[in-house]
């Protein structure tokens, strides 16, 4: 590696990466201590939906506050819809991109 490519500023994917990250293992350490607490899948699988929505709610407040906006129903349900609508676009292939690698380990273990 060149002394350029290590004082090379980050890309914005690269922060966002490093940034997922991190959040991926603390909501993972969080949801993990909040489901041991019980023992029914149906229970943990509300649990988790729970969680989900109230993600997306906590989100939605941040979005607005970072976007310097004042809170207040136009800014909290455009947030919300701006959120919902990212996640109707992006989840799904994340999910398959999930499945997909499953699968291929499954494959090489089977």
């Amino acid at each position: 590696m060149t002394e350029r490519e290590d004082t090379a500023p980050k890309t914005f994917e690269q922060i966002r990466a490093d940034l997922r990250a991190t959040y991926t293992e603390e909501i993972n350490r969080v949801m993990d201590d909040c489901l041991t607490a019980l023992v029914l899948p149906a229970d943990k699988a509300s649990i988790a939906l729970d969680a989900a929505q109230f993600v997306v709610f906590m989100l939605t407040l941040k979005t607005v506050e970072a976007s310097g906006d004042v809170l207040n129903k136009t800014s909290l349900l455009a947030a919300y819809f701006s959120i919902q609508k990212h996640i109707i676009k992006e989840l799904p292939a994340m999910i398959l991109e999930l499945a997909r690698s499953i699968e291929a380990q499954q494959g090489k273990t089977a």
